[in-house]
């Protein structure tokens, strides 16, 4: 029996990286570590590896930076 809860990767475009930036600096108020956030500034695009249970709490999070999720 596994009791690992299971991760989700969350995908989001941004139109300026200072959004994404924004949204990094929250995630990790929310306790998200570093290293499971993924700015791309060429693609215009921040994914976050996270637990499925935190999903609204960063679509939140997107969505007050206005990151459109893309997936």
């Amino acid at each position: 029996m596994n009791t690992t809860p299971a991760n989700k990767t969350l995908t989001g475009g941004f139109e300026d990286v200072d959004q994404a930036r924004a949204a990094h600096r929250d995630m990790i108020a929310y306790g998200i570590p570093e290293e499971k956030i993924f700015i791309d500034e060429d693609r215009k695009e921040i994914k976050v590896i996270i637990p499925e249970e935190q999903t609204p709490q960063i679509r939140e999070v997107f969505g007050n930076h206005g990151i459109s999720p893309t997936q």
